[in-house]
C-alpha cells in the first residue's frame, strides 16, 4: 500500500507540472486566492484520495483475505494519515524540484 501511495504522490506531482505547462497556474494566480491556499488544496485533495485508497485496500483485504489490525485502531488510522500525508508531500516535492514532466 505504501509503495502504491508513493506512486500516487508522484503522479499527483506530475499532474501539477502538467498544469503548470498548460498555463493553468497562471489562471489560478489571477484569482483572488493566496498561493498557500492553492497548494494546501492540492495537498489535502491528494492526501484525502490516498487515505481513501488505504482504507479501500485494507477493507478489501479484510473482506477477501481476513486481514486484521493486530494493534490499536487509533494507531492504524494515525499511520494511514501519516502515509497519506507522505504521498501528498511527495507530490509537492516532485512538482517543486521537477522542471518539466520529463
Amino acid at each position: 500500500t505504501l509503495q502504491y501511495l508513493l506512486f500516487w504522490g508522484m503522479e499527483s506531482g506530475l499532474l501539477l507540472l502538467r498544469e503548470r505547462n498548460r498555463s493553468l497556474w497562471g489562471r489560478l494566480m489571477a484569482a483572488p486566492v493566496p498561493l498557500w491556499a492553492v497548494l494546501a488544496g492540492k495537498a489535502v485533495s491528494t492526501a484525502t484520495i490516498a487515505f481513501g485508497l488505504v482504507l479501500a485496500t485494507f477493507g478489501f483485504g479484510r473482506l477477501a483475505f481476513g486481514v486484521s489490525v493486530g494493534g490499536s485502531w487509533v494507531g492504524f488510522v494515525l499511520l494511514a494519515v501519516a502515509a497519506s500525508t507522505l504521498a501528498a508531500a511527495t507530490g509537492l516535492l516532485v512538482a517543486a524540484v521537477g522542471g518539466t514532466e520529463a
